[in-house]
């Protein structure tokens, strides 16, 4: 039980990170298109 609850949050915070990743992506070109 404990291993599933430890993935699910290595997950969570996997998908935090890719998600900010993503929105700095957008700012950086957004940034370099002006």
């Amino acid at each position: 039980m404990m291993a599933k609850v430890v993935m699910r949050i290595i997950l969570l915070k996997y998908q935090n990170i890719y998600m900010m990743n993503i929105i700095i992506f957008q700012v950086e070109t957004v940034l370099l298109k002006d």
